[in-house]
């Protein structure tokens, strides 16, 4: 799969076409890959301008993996990496330009759809957004989140009975980060530049 730029007076294509790392799997002795039968999802962060991420499946002939990709860089983050079929992911960006990855989960029992936040210590926890009872397959997905910090979705559910319908649902509020504790713990994120640690009788590092 190939990301390009493009002219946005024109529309015309601008620069060279990247391969989005991860989107082909070498599988016995050939590069193969799995693609997603729907669009792959393209966020722009608030307040970071011309920064632009990715998120699609990856594997074969299971796709296996979930990959976040900021495009231009030189690797992809693997959100998910379990067995079991990813076939549908979305992305979206909250108020706050954090990041979210929802997939859906093809394993016995049917597909599952879930949703995990992306920090700068690396994805959290995924949140189970759940399926409708004899959910066989999801044939598409559009997650966001609401002002409050929920992360929501929309989804077309195909059912074992061979009918097929919407599925909607708003997950839980993430807990908030505990607060330091002096001496003990510390929280933080990057928000930009470089940061530095200094420990006692050393020279500070990156």
């Amino acid at each position: 799969v190939w990301s390009r730029a493009v002219d946005p007076a024109t529309g015309a294509p601008s620069g060279s076409p990247l391969l989005m790392p991860g989107s082909v799997t070498s599988y016995a002795g050939a590069p193969s890959q799995s693609q997603m039968l729907g669009r792959t999802p393209i966020v722009a962060v608030p307040g970071r301008p011309g920064v632009f991420f990715l998120a699609y499946p990856g594997g074969y002939p299971a796709t296996t993996k979930v990959l976040l990709w900021q495009v231009g860089s030189p690797s992809s983050v693997t959100v998910v990496n379990e067995a079991g079929d990813h076939n549908q992911v979305s992305l979206a960006a909250d108020a706050a330009g954090r990041l979210w990855v929802f997939w859906s989960h093809f394993a016995a029992g049917g597909d599952h759809i879930y949703a995990r936040r992306i920090t700068a210590a690396g994805p959290q926890l995924a949140i189970d957004l759940g399926a409708p009872a004899g959910t066989a397959a999801v044939y598409a997905l559009d997650g966001a989140v609401a002002p409050n910090g929920n992360p929501e979705v929309l989804a077309l559910i195909g059912h074992s009975n061979g009918t097929a319908g919407t599925y909607y649902t708003r997950g839980p509020q993430l807990a908030p980060v505990p607060p330091p504790v002096l001496g003990k713990a510390i929280d933080a994120g990057l928000a930009a530049g470089q940061v530095l640690v200094k420990l006692p009788g050393r020279a500070a590092a990156a």
